[in-house]
């Protein structure tokens, strides 16, 4: 009696991991053939300089430049290594705790927002409203800045009506499409 052969299955882990690395290759060059362009030369000066290319220096510099500004926006990092791009700075866990953790930074443009699991949040109410309280920055409470973050915010939620901003937003869990990142898939 013949014994039945059975052709193994093709192994579906490299194939995958072969198909992700591409698509991560293919992404790297096209931010290396972003991040080498010639700058543009360098002007005499500036309306504004705005130092930190975070969160918030980013979105100053945007605001100044879309008022007619000549804005120079710098910041510390240069462009992202293709191998090598995780650099964790050494920080105490506890106060005097011999124990150091590692914490990224974010020397690129983004900061480190960049490095931050894609997590948002506005921050606490209450700190902002001490900022009025104890120290007396009048117009930096939370509902004084509240517009501020509705400018911003473009909620993908439908039942969120703040749909405005360039900063997409929804709640977890998201899709996101992996051949266009930019792009929320519902």
């Amino acid at each position: 009696m013949d014994t039945p052969t059975t052709t193994p299955a093709p192994p579906i882990l490299p194939i995958q991991y072969l198909i992700a690395m591409g698509i991560v290759m293919q992404r790297q060059q096209q931010h290396d053939n972003y991040a080498n362009k010639t700058p543009l030369p360098p002007k005499s000066t500036y309306d504004y300089v705005v130092v930190g290319a975070g969160s918030a220096g980013a979105i100053v510099a945007c605001r100044l430049a879309q008022q007619g500004k000549d804005v120079l926006l710098l910041e510390a990092g240069g462009s992202q290594s293709a191998y090598n791009n995780d650099h964790p700075v050494p920080q105490r866990v506890g106060r005097g705790s011999p124990v150091f953790m590692g914490i990224l930074k974010g020397k690129v443009l983004g900061g480190t927002s960049t490095v931050n699991w894609m997590m948002y949040n506005r921050g606490n109410q209450k700190d902002y409203d001490n900022f009025v309280t104890q120290y007396g920055a009048t117009g930096w409470g939370y509902y004084d800045v509240m517009p501020l973050f509705k400018l911003t915010e473009n909620n993908t939620d439908p039942t969120v009506s703040i749909t405005v901003g360039q900063i997409l937003l929804s709640r977890y869990p998201v899709a996101v499409d992996a051949l266009n990142p930019l792009l929320i898939v519902d």
